[in-house]
């Protein structure tokens, strides 16, 4: 299960971190968010690199020194939107096809791991400002938004169509 010695680390109990990195072809181990479990443990001992998703709310500041690993690096921001960018721009390169799903309703967004394309996560009537920032910089020309005017409204589809690169 090692592969190249890279593994994920997210916590179990907020899984918007975890389904933000789902597409990178990397293991994801869940951790409660004050001790790392002994099994999660003696799987990461020895890995070669290990990567937190999501900040010390989500996996505290004691979580590193316990993990047996070559090098352990941690990929966050003040909330989700901006730790899903984080994992954006390590992971995802410069992309011209993202997906698009709520954040906080995370049903489709788990639809989009068979399209093996990197999630954008927003909330349901406005962008984030990381997510804005995110799509002003980057290459995305598509964005597939999953799930109805429920989840995502008319009004942030229309405000994605204008940020993106024709």
């Amino acid at each position: 299960m090692k592969q190249d010695g890279r593994f994920l680390v997210a916590s179990g109990e907020s899984l918007a971190d975890a389904m933000a990195a789902g597409s990178y072809g990397l293991p994801i181990l869940l951790s409660p968010a004050k001790t790392l479990d002994p099994k999660v443990a003696a799987v990461l001992d020895g890995a070669a690199e290990v990567t937190l998703l999501g900040g010390e709310k989500v996996l505290d500041a004691a979580l590193p020194a316990q993990i047996k690993a070559g090098k352990v690096t941690r990929l966050a921001g003040t909330t989700r939107y901006e730790t899903n960018v984080e994992i954006l721009k390590h992971f995802a390169g410069t992309p011209e096809q993202v997906v698009l799903a709520n954040g906080t309703s995370l049903a489709d967004a788990l639809t989009s791991a068979p399209l093996g394309l990197p999630v954008l996560l927003s909330t349901d009537k406005a962008l984030p400002a990381a997510a804005k920032t995110y799509l002003e910089a980057s290459t995305v020309r598509q964005v597939l938004i999953l799930g109805g005017h429920l989840v995502i409204s008319t009004e942030l589809e229309t405000t994605i169509q204008s940020l993106l690169k024709n």
